[in-house]
């Protein structure tokens, strides 16, 4: 049985910028990308009702993330955060 490409590795960058109007706000954007291999159950577990058979045909997944932030400093005690 000839086994599913899984990768070893991947790169799984992070990013933002970050922009300060003044001293007590602050914008932020953000992006980053995940990466994972199916794990072994996801592979090899696939019950029809009668047996259990692989299932080969998983590949990895990426997720791309992109976030915006506001951030506000109100008083020495309060803050407000938007995202």
């Amino acid at each position: 049985m000839i086994g599913p490409r899984l990768k070893r590795s991947s790169l799984s960058p992070r990013a933002a910028v970050i922009y300060k109007p003044s001293s007590t706000s602050a914008l932020k954007l953000m992006y980053g990308r995940g990466f994972r291999n199916p794990n072994d159950f996801e592979l090899y577990f696939d019950d029809n009702g009668v047996s259990q058979k692989a299932n080969l045909s998983l590949q990895p997944e990426t997720a791309d993330t992109y976030e915006f932030d506001a951030e506000k400093q109100f008083t020495k005690r309060i803050r407000g955060i938007a995202s």
